[in-house]
């Protein structure tokens, strides 16, 4: 692709890039607990790393290593027949009974978990905690590698660690400072059913298998294996070659132990038996154990020095294509811990926003690479059997802002496991339309795991029957695709749109009383409606958020078609006429958003206004907007200003952060509506209340929830460049802390723009603008003036 630019000077600032800014996540001790181990992957494998003293703790986990195997279509038919009767139900005003009979009989059953796959174990037989000093533990987000180092007497003892996804393998290198002085013993262990050995060839391997299902941690801890002769379940494989250049490595039992060594090199492969969402992984699964001692077979002949170097030469061009600098400050050698919580103070640690923002590109590039699994609600990383929530695929929000941020971010590829998600998805999703509503194309609804059912899973309406998750993550891939707009991914994502376009022309219902049509029955986010007899209901006609995201991906299906020249007049005039005949966002008498289009009187309430899912209208569409639609912008400003409600403690939306989609939520929303403040303090209150000492974030029952970190990640974005509108806005949404000073490099713009800027006192005072071709023309906002220049 030929890139050409233009540039701007608006002052005689020039345009200058800092040195490229080294972000380490420091700790100054070992993990107590699994929150305050180090992240590490490469799309597939994942690890986190404690970086004991005694004893060094790698918790290992594989994308595909999940209880269950593919299970038939659950036939829908009962829901089908039960759907008119909802329905009718709802639109009499009849919701809480409605919600009882969907409760009784529109439900599937649980999703399976993501599996935790073992650990390696690295025992320091020399070290003890109490006589070893100078200890310091460092994440390298530059190069993707840590480092553990501490002091045993005269020895310094260094683990490097790093995981290649060109050689889909785990590198550990240990060393000591004086020769013959390492001395350690290796061993692998699961939670699961396994065996460890060490085989034949001096490998230490071990193979297992995983549940054939998992309940949900909200019902208990309940997993069990398959005990039928063909003992179905997902089988796992790890292989370990120890290599030293002095010293001895020998079978030490079920584990190697190496003695009088000066450096040891550990090459760690894990792999699983999964072929396939619609295949047995028991029956017709791969040889996980072939294929993992086949990887390192594979980089047998390739020393350390070689591994590191394609190790970098893969990671560091993704990693490289954005810099942003706020600013320096003296506590870039701190711990994260010396630098959050009650050690945070506003305004006075922008080097601490830079390297959130970096961390969270990190996590995606570790998360989710091509070929990998989508990342889930905790990434690639657990260390439970029962991880919360099962660390599903949620699609009621905690996917979509996983993959919010990867287009400005530069890191469009990296959508390429969550449109193969959704498309493998609608497979069953097509069935689910046709056994569950009697309807063509396809729907999805709440949640997914590796198995891609496209149910209501068991349990509650309230979290089961969401029946716009399909559209929103379609909305999403289609709104990241402008970001690096190839014909190839736009051809995937109209036959996309195309099916849950026509699930929704033939699903959406005429209201009895306004006559528009809408969803029935629905689900306002996981979000009671109180009605003012008091009576709480679930299931209702109309939630506004529906309404927007059936109208952006009606929208979204007639643009795409446009861009393909594709030939199908008749269907897009359906959509177009379906939009007219669609309920409006209206503003209710409290001057707040309508939330329900049944709420005709203005007096249904949200039990939790936090939950408040109409933000999509800002944050994945137009139709929320501070110049578009003004007054539906201060309606939404009104909703998000409501003081305690519900279960909520917080008495402010932007207060504590909220952790995880909580501060996703309105952070994006306040820089879209071009509210810097509010946003910062969103993301300040997560340094405060809900951020791990590596810079993880928390949220009530989990340790860690993607969202939070990918979803403030975008939102930090959305402050400092907005282009969802015809025009590239620079700084729409500046916060004061931010203000002074600073620049970004790299970061793009829908169509495919590269920019660089800077900026001093809030104002530009320089520019560039890389366009995909010639002729391209880019229409600028810079210090609140329109510029259109034409790339030449």
């Amino acid at each position: 692709m030929k890139k050409v630019l233009i540039t701007g000077l608006l002052s005689l600032t020039c345009f200058v890039q800092a040195e490229k800014q080294q972000y380490n996540i420091i700790l100054d001790k070992p993990s107590t607990n699994w929150k305050q181990a180090l992240p590490m992957g490469n799309g597939r494998i994942g690890a986190m790393i404690e970086g004991g003293i005694v004893q060094e703790v790698i918790h290992i986990n594989e994308d595909t290593l999940w209880s269950g195997e593919p299970l038939p279509h659950l036939d829908g038919t009962r829901h089908r027949n039960i759907l008119p009767k909802v329905r009718d139900l709802i639109f009499k005003g009849k919701h809480a009974q409605a919600t009882a009979l969907g409760n009784r009989t529109m439900l599937g059953r649980y999703n399976e978990a993501y599996m935790p796959f073992g650990q390696l174990k690295i025992k320091d037989l020399n070290a003890d905690a109490k006589n070893a000093v100078d200890y310091k533990r460092v994440l390298n987000l530059n190069r993707a590698i840590t480092t553990t180092t501490y002091k045993v007497g005269d020895v310094v003892y260094t683990r490097t660690i790093f995981i290649s996804f060109p050689d889909q393998t785990m590198i550990v290198q240990l060393k000591s400072s004086v020769k013959g002085k390492l001395n350690v013993e290796i061993a692998l262990d699961s939670l699961m059913e396994h065996k460890s050995e060490v085989d034949a060839n001096g490998l230490l391997v071990m193979n297992g298998r995983a549940p054939i299902h998992a309940d949900p941690h909200y019902h208990g801890h309940n997993y069990n294996y398959d005990k039928s002769p063909k003992k179905l379940g997902m089988r796992f494989s790890s292989a370990v070659k120890a290599t030293t250049v002095d010293g001895s490595v020998v079978k030490n039992g079920e584990s190697l132990k190496v003695t009088n060594a000066t450096e040891c090199v550990i090459r760690l492969a894990a792999r699983t038996s999964f072929n396939g969402f619609d295949k047995s992984p028991s029956q017709n699964g791969k040889d996980a154990a072939k294929l993992a001692k086949d990887d390192l077979k594979n980089i047998k002949e390739k020393s350390l020095k070689q591994l590191v170097k394609r190790h970098k030469a893969d990671y560091m061009p993704l990693f490289n294509r954005v810099e942003l600098e706020l600013g320096n400050t003296p506590k870039n050698d701190l711990p994260v811990s010396e630098r959050t919580g009650k050690n945070f103070k506003a305004g006075q640690d922008p080097d601490l926003d830079e390297m959130f923002y970096q961390f969270g590109r990190y996590l995606l590039i570790a998360s989710s690479r091509v070929g990998s699994q989508a990342a889930n609600l905790q990434g690639i990383w657990t260390h439970k059997m029962i991880p919360s929530w099962s660390a599903n695929f949620t699609i009621n929000c905690n996917a979509e802002f996983n993959y919010i941020g990867t287009g400005a971010a530069g890191l469009s590829e990296l959508n390429e496991p969550f449109l193969r998600l959704i498309e493998e998805a609608s497979v069953d999703g097509a069935k689910v339309a046709k056994s569950w509503y009697g309807t063509n194309g396809w729907v999805l609804h709440h949640n997914l795991d590796l198995w891609r059912a496209a149910i209501p899973v068991a349990g509650n309406v309230l979290s089961a029957t969401f029946p716009t998750g399909g559209t929103w993550t379609v909305v999403e891939l289609y709104d990241n695709w402008k970001f690096n707009p190839k014909r190839s991914m736009l051809k995937r994502i109209n036959k996309l749109q195309k099916g849950n376009v026509v699930f929704w022309l033939e699903n959406l219902q005429k209201h009895p009383v306004s006559g528009k049509f809408v969803s029935v029955p629905d689900v306002y986010f996981e979000n009671f409606g109180i009605k003012k007899s008091g009576e709480r209901f679930i299931l209702s006609d109309g939630p506004v958020s529906s309404t927007i995201l059936i109208k952006q991906i009606f929208l979204d299906y007639i643009e795409s078609s446009q861009k393909l020249g594709l030939d199908n007049q008749e269907l897009v005039s359906k959509v177009k006429s379906m939009i007219t005949k669609m309920p409006e966002i209206k503003v209710n008498p409290n001057g707040e958003i309508q939330q329900w289009h049944g709420d005709f009187d203005g007096n249904w309430k949200n039990y939790d206004k936090t939950q408040l899912l109409v933000m999509v209208g800002a944050i994945y569409s137009n139709q929320i907007h501070p110049k578009l639609s003004p007054k539906l912008a201060d309606a939404l400003m009104k909703m998000l200003n409501t003081r305690k409600a519900g279960y909520t403690k917080y008495n402010s939306m932007e207060e504590s952060g909220l952790g995880s989609w909580r501060a996703a939520f309105p952070a994006n929303t306040y820089a879209r509506l071009g509210k810097g403040d509010l946003f910062k303090k969103v993301l300040n209150g997560t340094y405060t209340t809900w951020t791990n000492p590596t810079l993880t974030t928390g949220f009530i029952q989990s340790e860690w929830m993607l969202d939070g970190n990918l979803g403030l990640m975008g939102a930090m974005q959305e402050a400092l460049i907005q282009s969802h509108t015809d025009e590239i806005v620079l700084l729409p949404a500046l916060p004061k802390e931010w203000a002074a000073h600073g620049s970004v490099k790299g970061m793009k713009a829908r169509g495919g723009f590269k920019l660089d800027f800077a900026w001093k006192d809030g104002k530009i005072v320089s520019f560039k603008v890389y366009g995909r071709k010639a002729g391209t023309k880019a229409k600028l906002v810079i210090n609140g003036k329109v510029k259109t220049v034409v790339v030449k």
